[in-house]
Formats: C-alpha cells, sequence, structure tokens
C-alpha cells in the first residue's frame, strides 16, 4: 500500500509550533455544495462600515440583548484578557468562566455581512499560503473581523468573509468591531496576490451541521443556542427547550421556519415551533389532536394525512398554502374545522382536526377580515360588537382579542376609540378591546391609497400608462412628458451662455410648480367606455336595438359625460397605532442613522416607518387659507441657525426650506419631542427673530389627528407603569403619540389657566400640513444687483478675500476677489473660476452658479452641506460612503483635464444626500504660473480624486487605464465643444486646446462600462 504523503495544512500548529485544537480538512463535495449555495443566496447589508459602523453594532447589540457584559469590553480592549481568552480556546480549555461569560453574551448577526481580517502569513508556517484554498478552516478561539475593508501589504494574509445572517459573535458599538463564534467552519474559496505584494483570502462561513442555520451550536450546546430538531417522541423535552429561551430568540427561531410570530406570547411561540416541528403530534401539550391511523396526522381537509412532521416540499403538511405559511389559510377558506367565510354565521363547523392557538388566532383573522368586508364599505368604522356577533362562539375571547391585536398591526386596518363615549351602548363597551393603552370600540378597513404622481418613480409612472383610470393615465403622461422636459433644458444648462442660462432657469422653476391635469383626456375618456354591443349579423339593419335594463335608475341624456370626481393630490398619510408591533419599531431603531440631521433621530428613523417624513402639501396663499376656512389651523414656526448631530450648520433658511422640500428635523420639547409651533405669529418671531432666524407659515389640515397634551402625558404614564421594560422608541411622549398614529399635539394655554388663546402645536407627521410653495429664486446675476445686505469674511483667504454675503432676497452667496499671487494674475484666476464651473456642469456635476461683475470680482451660490474636510477619513483621503463615488471619480476626470492640482478636502462640499459640489477653482488651467506646459502628461497627485487617471510611482505621469465608459467620454466632448466660445471670448483658446487633449489621453484609457453620465 502507498504511504499517504504528509499534509501540513491538516495538522495546524501555533507560532511556537505546537498543534491547536483548530482545524483545517479538504473541503468535501457537501461543503463545497453548501459554500456555493450560500455564495448563490448571499446579499451583504451595505453602508454599515466606517462612522456608521458603531451604530449598526449598537442597534443589534440592543435589538438582540447583547449589551452589559464587562467581558465583551475588556475582550476589545484588553489586551491580556484577549490572549488569556484565545489561548484557553485554542488549548481546549472552554470551562473558563470567562469564556462562558463572553459565549453568554454573543448575539446573532441580522443580516448578511462581508468582513475583513489581517494576519501575518507567518500564522501558518511553512504552509504555503496559495495551498490552502479549497480547504475548510476552523479556529477554536473567536475571530476578530472589521467591518471596513483592511489595507493589504506585503507580509500579511487579508481575509475577506462572507458572513450569513444568524452566525453568532460578539459586538463591541463602542469600538466599532466585532469577533466571530469559536469553532465557526469556513471555506477557503480561493487564494490571490494583491497589489500591495500580499495574499488576499476569500473566505465562506458555513452554518452549523444539523442545523441549517448559520452560527448554531449543535442539540445541547447551550449558551443561547436555537433549539434543535428532535425525535417525534421527545416533543416534551423539545418543548422544554424552548421555553427555557427568551422571546426574541423564539421569534427569530419562528421566522428563520417561515413562520409568522406577530405579536404572540411565549406559549403561543412555543406551540407554533412545536407544531412547526412535529404537526399537532408534538403540539397543545400532549399530542392532542393526533389522528393515530398509520402515524399520520390529519390536515385541514378531511381525509388527507402525510407523515409526522412531513415534507414542506410534498406541501401536504397541515400549514396550509398561504403565502408565509399561514396557519389559518384552510380555515379562511371555509374547511371544516375553520368556521370561515363558507360558514354559515351563527353556526360553528364541524368538529375537525385540534388546532394550536396560533392556528386557532390566524382563523379569526380571516373570519374578522371577511366580516369587516361584508358590514361596511372599505374606510368606514364599524363597532367591534358587531364583528363579534358575527363571529358567534366559534372562537373564544381571547383568540377574537389576538386576532385584532394583529389585524391592528397590519397597514389596512385601524383600530380607534369611539369619541363619544357616553353614547356607548352596553354591548358596545363589552365588545371593546384594550390595545396600545387605550380601549378601541371601532375597526375600520382602510382602503390602499394610490401613491400620488409625483412621488412615482419613472418605471411606476409608464406601468400607469397601461392603467384602466383616465384620470391617472392622463397625470401619468404628463409627468412623464414634464419630467423628460427637464431632462432636456439641464443637459442644456451645462452648455448654454450667460442669457439662455437665466432663460432656462426659469423655464426649470416654472416646470417644477406645474400643477398636474384635473381632468382626463377626451380621447381616453371615450376608450375607456364599454363598448356598445354590435346586433347580431341576422338582425334587421334598420331595427332599433333593444335598450338595455335600467330599472331603477334614469337614463343620463344624450352625449352627457359623468363629471369626474376631483383628483386626490394630497401628500397625506393618515397614521395607524403601531405601539404593538415589534418589527416595526425595531426598523425604526435600525433607520436612526439614517436622520443624524435631526435633534431626535429616533423619532426620525420612526417617522420614516410611518411615512411621516414624506413632503407637505404645497399651495399659494389662497388654498392654505381655503384649508384654514375649513378647520385648518394656521401656525408659525420660528428657527434659528442648527448644527446638526452629524456636524453641519445650517442657517434658519436652510430649516425653513429643509421643511418645504428636504429632510425633516424633530427637535426636543417639553410635552414630546416635534416640530413645535405656535398659533400666534408673535410668539414665533421671538424665536425666530433676528438677522439669522426666520418664520414659516404652516397650516395643519382639518381632518388631522390630534391628541391634548394633558391626555397624552396621562396615557404615556400609564403606558410606562404597564410596560416598564418597553422598547426605547416609545419612551418620549412625542415618539409614544406618533406610534399611537397623531398627526400633532396641542397644549392649549387657556385649558392650562394661563388666561391666554395660545396653542402649541407640536407637529409629527408633516404630510399632514401645508406650506406656501417655494417662490422661485431669481438668477444670481438679479440676485447681485438686488442687493448685498450683509457680509460676513470666511476664513482662509491667502489667495483672495472671501464673504459669504445675504441678498436682499434672503439668498446667500460667497463673493471672491481675487489677488495676483505666485505670478498668476487676478483676471486669470476668475477667469478660471468662471470657465471651471462650466467644464464642471458639462462633465455632470452640481457646481455652483458663478457671476462675474467686473475682472476680478465674482459671486457664487452658497451650497449648504459639510465640507469635505470634516468627513471621516484616512489620512487626506475621505472615507468612501459619505458621498457620491461616480460623482467623486467624475471630479476627478474633470480636474484631470482642466489640470486642477488645488482639489484638496477643502475645496468640494458634500450635500446631506451625498452629492458632491466642487469649489475653488482659481488655479485651474495652470499651476502656480504655469500653463499647460506638457498637457500629453498624466497627473502627478495621485491622493487626489485626479490620481486614478495615472500610473502610480514610479511611472508618474504616465496615463492608466480608467473606470470611464467611452460612451460617457463622447457626451463629455461634445459639451466641452460647446465651451469653445466661451474659452474665446476669454482669451483662452490655449487653455482650450490643452483640455481636449488631456480628454483625448483620457479617453484612450477608458476601459469602463457604466455610464455615468446623464
Amino acid at each position: 500500500m502507498a504511504r499517504r504523503r504528509w499534509n501540513p495544512t491538516l495538522h495546524p500548529r501555533d507560532r511556537k509550533g505546537r498543534f491547536t485544537r483548530s482545524a483545517t480538512k479538504i473541503m468535501d463535495a457537501a461543503a463545497k455544495a453548501r459554500a456555493q449555495q450560500i455564495a448563490d443566496g448571499f446579499k451583504p447589508r451595505r453602508g454599515v462600515a466606517g462612522p456608521r459602523a458603531g451604530d449598526y453594532l449598537n442597534s443589534i447589540s440592543t435589538r438582540r440583548g447583547g449589551r452589559g457584559s464587562d467581558a465583551v469590553g475588556r475582550f476589545f480592549t484588553d489586551r491580556d484578557t484577549f490572549q488569556q481568552v484565545q489561548q484557553a480556546l485554542r488549548a481546549g480549555r472552554d470551562d473558563d468562566p470567562l469564556v462562558r461569560e463572553l459565549d453568554a453574551a454573543e448575539v446573532e448577526l441580522p443580516d448578511d455581512l462581508v468582513v475583513s481580517r489581517r494576519v501575518p502569513a507567518a500564522m501558518f508556517g511553512d504552509v504555503p499560503v496559495e495551498d490552502l484554498a479549497g480547504m475548510q478552516v476552523r479556529d477554536a478561539a473567536y475571530s476578530p473581523v472589521s467591518l471596513a475593508t483592511v489595507r493589504g501589504n506585503a507580509t500579511d494574509v487579508r481575509m475577506r468573509i462572507a458572513v450569513p445572517a444568524g452566525t453568532r459573535a460578539l459586538v463591541s458599538p463602542d469600538t466599532g468591531e466585532l469577533a466571530l463564534d469559536r469553532d465557526l467552519d469556513m471555506a477557503v474559496t480561493s487564494v490571490e496576490r494583491n497589489p500591495a505584494g500580499g495574499w488576499d483570502m476569500y473566505l465562506v462561513v458555513l452554518p452549523r451541521e444539523n442545523t441549517g442555520i448559520p452560527g448554531r451550536r449543535s442539540s445541547g450546546g447551550g449558551r443561547g443556542a436555537a433549539a434543535e430538531p428532535q425525535a417525534a417522541d421527545d416533543a416534551d423535552g423539545f418543548r422544554a427547550q424552548l421555553m427555557r429561551m427568551r422571546v426574541p430568540e423564539l421569534r427569530q427561531q419562528a421566522r428563520d421556519r417561515g413562520l409568522r410570530p406577530g405579536r404572540a406570547r411565549k406559549s403561543q411561540l412555543v406551540d407554533m415551533i412545536v407544531a412547526d416541528e412535529f404537526g399537532n403530534a408534538g403540539s397543545d401539550r400532549g399530542g392532542e389532536g393526533q389522528d393515530g391511523r398509520s402515524g399520520t396526522v390529519p390536515q385541514a381537509g378531511p381525509g388527507v394525512g402525510v407523515p409526522a412532521g412531513g415534507s414542506d416540499a410534498a406541501g401536504a403538511d397541515q400549514r396550509g398554502g398561504g403565502e408565509g405559511r399561514d396557519l389559518g389559510a384552510a380555515a379562511a377558506a371555509g374547511t371544516p374545522g375553520g368556521g370561515g367565510a363558507g360558514a354559515a354565521a351563527d353556526q360553528p363547523g364541524p368538529a375537525g382536526p385540534a388546532q394550536s392557538h396560533q392556528q386557532r388566532v390566524d382563523a379569526a383573522a380571516a373570519d374578522i377580515r371577511a366580516a369587516v368586508a361584508d358590514l361596511a364599505p372599505p374606510g368606514d368604522y364599524i363597532m367591534l360588537s358587531r364583528v363579534r356577533k358575527r363571529l358567534g362562539d366559534r372562537y373564544t375571547r381571547d383568540e377574537v382579542d389576538d386576532a385584532l391585536r394583529m389585524l391592528a398591526g397590519e397597514p389596512d386596518f385601524v383600530l380607534v376609540p369611539e369619541s363619544n363615549q357616553k353614547a356607548l351602548s352596553d354591548e358596545e363597551r363589552a365588545g371593546a378591546i384594550v390595545y396600545g393603552a387605550q380601549t378601541r370600540h371601532l375597526i375600520a378597513n382602510i382602503a390602499p391609497q394610490q401613491t400620488p404622481i409625483r412621488q412615482l418613480t419613472t418605471a411606476e409612472l409608464t406601468r400607469e400608462l397601461e392603467g384602466s383610470d383616465p384620470l391617472r393615465v392622463t397625470q401619468a403622461r404628463a409627468e412623464l412628458q414634464r419630467r423628460q422636459r427637464q431632462r432636456e433644458l439641464e443637459q442644456e444648462l451645462s452648455t448654454a451662455g450667460i442669457r439662455r442660462t437665466e432663460e432656462i432657469r426659469a423655464e426649470l422653476r416654472r416646470l417644477a410648480n406645474e400643477p398636474l391635469p384635473t381632468s382626463p383626456d377626451p380621447d381616453l375618456v371615450a376608450s375607456s367606455e364599454p363598448d356598445t354591443p354590435e346586433p347580431a349579423a341576422a338582425a334587421d339593419p334598420d331595427a332599433t336595438p333593444a335598450s338595455p335594463d335600467t330599472t331603477g335608475a334614469s337614463a343620463a341624456p344624450e352625449g352627457a359625460q359623468p363629471e369626474p370626481a376631483a383628483p386626490d393630490t394630497s401628500p397625506y398619510r393618515p397614521g395607524r397605532d403601531v405601539t404593538g408591533d415589534a418589527d416595526l419599531l425595531e426598523r425604526a431603531l435600525d433607520a436612526t442613522g439614517r436622520h443624524r440631521g435631526s435633534a431626535d433621530p429616533l423619532m426620525g428613523g420612526l417617522s420614516e416607518q410611518l411615512g411621516f417624513d414624506g413632503l407637505p402639501e404645497h399651495g399659494d396663499p389662497a388654498r392654505l387659507d381655503q384649508e384654514i376656512d375649513a378647520g385648518g389651523i394656521e401656525l408659525w414656526r420660528g428657527v434659528q441657525p442648527h448644527t446638526t448631530g452629524s456636524g453641519q450648520t445650517k442657517s434658519a433658511q436652510s430649516m425653513v426650506d429643509d421643511y418645504r422640500n428636504g429632510p425633516v428635523f424633530y427637535g426636543f420639547g417639553t410635552v414630546g419631542n416635534g416640530v413645535y409651533t405656535s398659533n400666534r405669529r408673535e410668539t414665533a418671531e421671538q424665536y425666530g427673530g433676528g438677522p439669522d432666524g426666520a418664520v414659516q407659515r404652516i397650516v395643519l389640515r382639518a381632518d388631522a389627528r390630534t391628541i391634548d397634551s394633558q391626555q397624552l402625558a396621562e396615557l404615556h404614564e400609564r403606558w410606562q407603569a404597564e410596560n416598564p421594560d418597553g422598547p426605547l422608541v416609545l419612551a418620549d411622549p412625542g415618539r409614544f403619540a406618533m406610534a399611537l398614529g397623531y398627526d400633532a399635539i396641542i397644549r392649549d394655554l387657556s385649558a392650562e389657566g394661563f388666561g391666554s388663546d395660545e396653542r402649541y402645536v407640536v407637529v409629527l407627521n408633516r404630510t399632514a400640513t401645508l406650506v406656501e410653495a417655494d417662490s422661485p429664486r431669481a438668477p444670481l446675476a438679479e440676485r447681485v444687483r438686488g442687493g448685498v445686505v450683509r457680509r460676513e469674511t470666511l476664513s482662509g483667504g491667502q489667495n483672495a478675500r472671501t464673504e459669504l454675503v445675504t441678498f436682499a432676497d434672503g439668498s446667500r452667496g460667497v463673493f471672491k476677489a481675487a489677488k495676483t499671487i505666485e505670478g498668476t494674475s487676478a483676471r486669470d484666476q476668475q477667469d478660471a473660476e468662471e470657465l471651471a464651473a462650466k467644464v464642471m456642469q458639462a462633465v455632470g456635476l452640481k457646481a455652483p452658479e458663478v457671476y462675474r461683475p467686473s475682472a476680478r470680482r465674482v459671486y457664487m451660490d452658497y451650497v449648504e452641506g459639510r465640507v469635505a474636510a470634516t468627513l471621516p477619513r484616512e489620512g487626506f483621503r475621505v472615507v468612501p460612503g459619505s458621498y457620491n463615488e461616480d460623482q467623486y471619480l467624475l471630479m476627478g476626470l474633470a480636474d484631470t483635464i482642466i489640470e486642477n492640482y488645488d482639489r484638496n478636502i477643502g475645496n468640494w462640499i458634500v450635500g446631506d444626500n451625498g452629492d458632491i459640489y466642487p469649489i475653488d477653482h482659481g488655479f485651474a488651467f495652470h499651476s502656480f504660473g504655469q500653463r499647460y506646459s506638457r498637457p500629453e502628461e498624466a497627473p502627478r497627485h495621485v491622493d487626489k480624486p485626479s490620481g486614478v487617471f495615472s500610473k502610480p510611482w514610479p511611472n508618474l505621469g504616465e496615463w492608466a487605464d480608467n473606470d470611464m465608459a467611452p460612451e460617457d467620454i463622447a457626451v463629455i466632448r461634445r459639451r466641452l465643444e460647446n465651451l469653445r466660445p466661451e474659452f474665446e471670448r476669454l482669451g483662452h483658446p490655449d487653455w482650450f486646446e490643452a483640455m481636449m487633449t488631456r480628454l483625448n489621453h483620457v479617453a484612450e484609457h477608458a476601459t469602463g462600462t457604466r455610464r455615468r453620465v446623464i
């Protein structure tokens, strides 16, 4: 027999040559298949690296209960503790108390993640790193990793690890780090050399054996592991194991199984999972409902059975065929034992197989849906007592109550209290339910509302053209034409002269406020009418066709058309009670990172989930007065400049503009967080007075849902007493009122004995308000001629006198007066400023508008945003993810062709949505007096945006292949050719020729395929 060759990769050693408990083996076919399956379905979560890492990990630890362990903090911050744990585990000592504490603090990762790790190549001993490809490795210790991509070097191995959702890990929000669970199997899919001379190793975390769930320990592993499938005769042991788990863990396991946990209690969750694992043989404590014939479990339909714990693939288990494995699908269809729509309203169905509580709740919910639809039209409220009467005695009171709470968490149903409770009968009071700290008497099925035309994407508008509503089709057609015209004008803007630019901007402002049609096109109305049936071929052509049956209806005059209903173009999004919707509140917590500009990011996240952060209705003063006459409340808001949580300082006017068209700002307040306003303008002027302040007029809709501040305080206090460990999102009264579905909080000072008719109104739902439409801003030249009312000197100014100016209309700009420096005249600098702005716009960037009243003075539009120098960065390079990376490449292209070597991190601004605004181009087209002496050379500053177009040292000055698409280069070339007259007008045809020469070199090396220029 041939002797097997020694393979050192199968016997890993530590740095001192000792064998470790870690294992390495060649992947078998099953492991390869598992790795491929994970890779095929892998959808990594984006945007969690860099400055967002701490927020993301904090949301995980908050949601999964992984906070508060001192051991975790010491593991990540104390080197001695780290080495003690890792060495103990690799030596096989997992009974260390510190290890047990860390095991208990692990959390499950809710998302697929790509993480990085860097280890010395020496850790692999004499084993060539490339030989590890195709191996299955396991580290007995924890694996510290980073959410950010680590840099490679010549001596280390950089690992890129695909981690599926469900993998257990230690997380440290304070340091932004995490460590993957110990004893994890990973598949090494490939090993490659990286540009730094080291190695890049790509790995996939493999799920635990037997569970099919990543990161779960096998049965009996403890440490909060998921309960494992048991033998059919061990249902009681399986149930006992589940009962030792916490409710969040049970909910997650139910979701992993494809079940819908909703707001089920712990015992209900256990019933669901046991029933899913064993069928009815393991549910209801003791196997009630087991048929006993040949070991089968009856289905919802008579005479159908499958083996206990039957296969989902066969579709034959008792869960029914409803989407999401709806346990009540069969009952909803009126099958025996379900008492659904097919059964008489006052007669229970025949006895069927025993069902778990959750199955009964799902069946009751289906019957409630049918009853509400039968008793009232969509949108109308109906007493719960009538619904209970319709259900009869088919369900217990608890089953109906749980079904109602489940429906209240769905977007189409709402439970509300009766406002006039003195008029309630005893039966109506008895039919009520306590939900979200309130007694609710009424239920309504809110008919789905169509999304306003202006909020649809272009693809959605195109689909609307195939709809059956003539008015909707007409409006979609008009909106598509409006957007097409806007795109044409924006493209023309990049190449237009000064006079044409002003005309285009005026046309764009008109298009922005152009109303939608209020009546359908006549041809659409005609085509939507039903065709008159043609007489049979054998009929007498002169005979009068029989009139249709019009019993009970009056005939309309010939040729008359029904008056079209006025379209509902309001953006109003009514609220609903979500205080019991744990999933939505979790999503609100996850969304806080997108609302750092608000004083209360938690409220921003909740408003996003409810749609309350949508835009208000825009109207002229007459429209606002009309709403006030209908019962709306006129409000006034005063604001001062504010520095956001992200470090950006916003002017008062910018905050007013944001409420109208941008992100909503929720502030702190005594009766609850929100947008504070008053019904008295004088109060708003006290807050928004002075040269830096601003006052805004707002109208709260007449049909807005409001709550008195004192009533809210009592409700919130009672809720907190009943829910001492309630979610953080509901800790503030304002967020609590928002979660109850209210649009605003009203504090009436007269009711509090202050002798004043003033009311403070805290707006929660911006879509429930109206504001005056944004008045078109005059072109920059016109605003400059209108006069400057205020000037502030800006920092810097080594090369020019720079001021922040405020114009007579309240808008702001930047004034710059250049001076000769390093041989470059003031006139040339301002020529460069003016021409570079046009080049930036031609490339596709949002460079501020420039107006030049004299040779050495220019005015530019002021841009709200953060200077790049204030963003997270590594050295002088801003960390990707905090700006639009496509625009960053375009800025590098523009800087390359105009030879702008002054693009430092103080010379570009990033807006709230990541858009880049390039500024300061006085030294473009020349470098300290040196004109384009060698336009054939590539840029030599590799640390700037333009550096990607040049090869690295020692080949600086040579052109490198770039990611620009040749089609984009062709578009840019046509736009730049249109700028030739501008260069000649200012006496710089040489600048233009050198610019086009450099563009030619870029085009020769353009190898990209993705388009970036619109």
